[in-house]
């Protein structure tokens, strides 16, 4: 496939995609329940890199938007229907996005997800334009979120400029807010009690939602709340009140939900808001990577004369959620499937992710930017400056021959690992002959190394590789 890529015909539109998934949805949904998001933190895999253009945020101001949920039905919350004006081409909603200090530019390149959320860094000043996923187009709702009008199957890139300091929404209350203030008849009557105590309290001192949310995220503060990603089933209709006043041991999603019931029933519009936050730079390539298991659900609730504003329960719980993010590697599976490293292992374990990592990502952003422009320079160096179909089939036969000789090679010298460190560097030999180095057992590791300098790899890739093959 790679020689087909590099040798077809460029046409000024994608004539296929790659790389591409026929797998089922990844990542975040529209839906969320109890445990839907704390089933994400165990699952390492890339949502998106991201690459600023300027200094990068705090990393407590990062927090990527995605589907907004306003709909409750005491179980589960859903999205606000999307009305076909929402995704005309040229429809600007009213969001009335209001913003401090300034913009933040970045590139995302997004992984293929089967879904048609785009995010972004909250928030963002407008819909991007999509590199990579053909015949899609994004628009950003009044909520702020981004969809697209198809499911993003393909790599895809985009840039986008965002205000971490920012309000919106309208500033006076209208029929508008009607869904944002609904809870389930009947249901969780001791928090709906809580929420009503908060208004009056605030009332009668002269404050409004502000002091109410205040108390609110105190009371997660104070109280004995405890995070976990196994807080076990919540059943029943009244699984917030489960949550709030008997057993206090949730996930964000549990934090998030509870502090919306606690608003609407204080006669306050809010809503949860689905996500990432944080993320961890990769030092190779210095880009942002944020994985499945920064998977985060915040709150949002508004204010009269300021619109919507941000609220994040789970900070007050485990305010080092919001500071490293979701990422520990001692609580992932082991790196490269070596089980059998201990504690003392994991610096080189993170180092050889941060390579592979930063290795995949300068092959992702080589396949995008490969068009017809590139291939004709490709080619140019083969020495065929107007080729014609008889002189690609032929190169792409020999291509495809040494290809295969090389694969019957590898697995003739494939040797069976018997140790941990073996293990290791058979597994970033094979990272590394991806990318053209070509290594066998019986080479030393610094004999790769020398290969390795000798290559056109990234010069902060280069540096990485050899300082893990000197330490092995």
């Amino acid at each position: 496939m790679v020689v087909l890529f590099l040798l077809f015909p460029r046409f000024a539109g994608p004539l296929w995609a790659l790389p591409s998934s026929a797998g089922s949805a990844t990542g975040l949904t529209d839906r969320m329940d109890a445990g839907s998001i704390a089933s994400l933190a165990r699952d390492d895999s890339v949502a998106f890199r991201v690459k600023f253009h300027g200094p990068r945020p705090p990393e407590r101001e990062l927090y990527w938007r995605g589907p907004v949920l306003t709909l409750f039905n005491g179980q589960q919350w859903s999205p606000l229907p999307v009305t076909p004006l929402e995704l005309r081409p040229g429809y600007d909603p009213p969001r009335k996005l209001r913003t401090q200090g300034p913009g933040v530019r970045y590139t995302i390149t997004m992984q293929p997800s089967q879904q048609p959320f785009v995010f972004a860094l909250d928030a963002a000043e407008g819909a991007p334009t999509l590199r990579g996923q053909p015949q899609t187009e994004v628009y950003q709702l009044s909520d702020l979120q981004l969809r697209a009008n198809h499911p993003i199957t393909q790599l895809t890139r985009y840039d986008l400029t965002s205000y971490p300091q920012f309000s919106y929404g309208p500033r006076t209350l209208s029929r508008h807010f009607e869904a944002d203030l609904e809870l389930p008849p009947g249901d969780d009557p001791r928090t709906v009690a809580l929420g009503e105590r908060l208004a009056r309290k605030a009332q009668a001192e002269g404050g409004g939602p502000l002091q109410v949310a205040q108390a609110a995220l105190q009371m997660f503060r104070r109280e004995p709340f405890r995070y976990t990603l196994d807080p076990g089933p919540y059943p029943g209709r009244n699984q917030v009140d489960d949550f709030l006043f008997d057993r206090r041991v949730g996930f964000c999603e549990h934090y998030a939900q509870a502090f919306v019931v606690l608003m609407r029933a204080a006669g306050i519009p809010a809503r949860v808001v689905t996500g990432y936050q944080g993320g961890r730079e990769n030092p190779i390539d210095h880009t942002w990577v944020v994985r499945q298991s920064d998977a985060h659900a915040w709150a949002e609730y508004w204010v009269a004369g300021r619109g919507w504003l941000r609220a994040d329960p789970t900070a007050m719980v485990d305010p080092a959620r919001v500071d490293r993010s979701g990422q520990t590697l001692a609580a992932r599976e082991p790196l490269l499937g070596v089980a059998a490293f201990g504690p003392r292992d994991t610096a080189l374990l993170l180092r050889l992710r941060n390579l592979g990592d930063a290795l995949n990502n300068s092959w992702n952003q080589w396949i995008l930017d490969y068009g017809q422009a590139r291939q004709n320079a490709l080619l140019r160096k083969l020495g065929m400056n107007q080729p014609d179909w008889r002189q690609l089939s032929a190169l792409t036969l020999a291509a495809l021959s040494l290809a295969v000789s090389v694969m019957g090679l590898l697995l003739v010298w494939e040797r069976r690992r018997t140790d941990p460190w073996s293990d290791a560097y058979a597994r970033l030999r094979k990272r590394l002959g991806e990318y053209g180095i070509a290594g066998t057992p019986a080479d030393a590791p610094l004999t790769l190394a020398a290969r390795v300098r000798r290559s056109a790899l990234p010069p902060g890739a280069v540096a990485s590789a050899c300082a893990l093959l000197q330490d092995l």
